[in-house]
């Protein structure tokens, strides 16, 4: 690109000469009466060259586009910035719900005002397979965060001329109670689930899967995750989670665990003799390698917890017991540690919380009290359920449960 001077019969002109399509395409020129004049256009011509070799549109003009093309031009460059699974969760909620309602429709329309209009129509948006439910306020706001991503993408790669969703609200968040098991319901599926899959069953792995989930309050991805290797004496430690839709293993959950300085990047939960006698089994029944995931799937690969939710549900339905989610096996095991009476600093560090106020939630939850300490886990032993002795190290002995009784759901003080 160059500025060239030519004499004219009004004076001097000023000529910018380039190629708007890079170098196979003509040549294109502008005259301007004054040199800064031509300077300033050649910088915009430069940065716009720029930007389309990028796939960046410069038209600045609402018209030319619609918020479908946005769309997909920010889907694809998120691909490196964002996750494997965000990326897929806002390709979803971009595909089943953004261009097929709204993806005609110009930039321009989604104002602040316009965006409260979605909001409500949204909040009357029945699940699929699932008549009763509507969106909550959270799945709203993980739309309404995604449609201004993409807005304020465009208009910072000069798309369109400026964001017109800024300065938008999100929905209130909704309190979600919790669900979780009573002991005597756990002792109950535990017992069922255990009959089903007897000790030599092929399929014993499901029973002491969910013992452990049940015992030690560990996230799906957590206990998909679990080597061999984790298991030390009474000891349980929890190094990484399984990503199923990027298929590799991550630090668990967690800011803390990716910004430690001076603490070890894993959490540890106590682990009672009869649970780990459990593992081992399973260890030696499977003939699980030192480096592979104690519940591995298909193929020996870790396992992905989608097939495994479907059969959980499936069978608490056979069980006939109340229905929670897979995820609430982990509140029922921080549940019984508050009703066991838990120092409530060692729940934390053992369910791997962030905050000590996520901990101070189950508490108001069950209505217990973190001064009274107990020794006691949950499992199943076959056909004698029974609560019994846990891990001392993690525990201090309470000076009024001494006697190694279990507490009447009265004397917890549950709700």
């Amino acid at each position: 690109m160059s500025i060239e001077v030519r004499k004219t019969k009004n004076g001097v002109a000023y000529h910018v000469r380039y190629r708007p399509a890079g170098k196979h395409s003509n040549h294109v020129a502008k005259s301007f009466k004054k040199m800064s004049e031509a300077r300033e256009f050649q910088a915009i011509v430069t940065k716009e060259i720029a930007n389309s070799r990028l796939g960046y549109s410069t038209t600045l003009s609402f018209e030319k586009t619609t918020i479908a093309e946005e769309a997909n031009f920010w889907l694809e460059q998120m691909k490196i910035e964002l996750s494997a699974g965000w990326h897929k969760r806002a390709s979803n909620l971009i595909s089943q719900i953004l261009i097929p309602k709204y993806g005609h429709l110009s930039p321009d329309k989604f104002n602040v005002a316009f965006i409260r209009r979605i909001q409500a129509e949204l909040k009357n948006t029945k699940l699929r397979n699932r008549a009763s439910r509507v969106l909550s306020n959270s799945s709203v706001n993980r739309f309404t965060e995604v449609l201004c991503a993409i807005l304020n993408y465009s208009a910072k790669t000069q798309r369109i001329p400026v964001n017109p969703a800024k300065g938008y609200s999100k929905l209130p968040d909704e309190r979600i109670e919790i669900s979780y098991w009573q002991p005597e319901e756990v002792k109950d599926f535990l017992g069922y689930t255990s009959k089903k899959y007897p000790k030599g069953h092929e399929e014993r792995w499901v029973y002491a899967a969910l013992l452990v989930a049940l015992n030690c309050g560990m996230r799906a991805g957590e206990l998909w995750a679990l080597m061999p290797e984790d298991i030390k004496e009474e000891t349980l430690y929890i190094k990484r989670q399984w990503r199923e839709i990027e298929k590799r293993f991550d630090l668990p959950k967690g800011k803390r665990n990716r910004k430690a300085k001076d603490r070890l990047p894993y959490r540890h939960t106590v682990l009672h003799p009869f649970v780990r006698n459990e593992l081992l089994e399973i260890i030696r029944q499977r003939e699980v390698r030192p480096s592979q995931t104690i519940f591995y799937g298909e193929e020996g690969q870790p396992r992905g917890h989608r097939s495994f939710a479907h059969r959980f549900e499936r069978l608490i339905k056979a069980w006939g017991g109340r229905r929670i989610r897979f995820h609430d096996l982990r509140h029922t095991a921080i549940t019984l540690w508050v009703h066991a009476g838990i120092n409530l600093k060692v729940i934390q560090d053992m369910a791997g919380h962030e905050s000590i106020s996520t901990t101070m939630g189950y508490i108001h939850m069950v209505g217990g009290s973190v001064n009274k300490i107990s020794r006691f886990h949950l499992v199943a032993e076959d056909r004698d359920l029974k609560m019994i002795e846990g891990n001392s190290d993690f525990k201090e002995r309470s000076d009024s449960d001494s006697d190694g009784e279990i507490l009447s759901s009265s004397e917890r003080g549950v709700r």
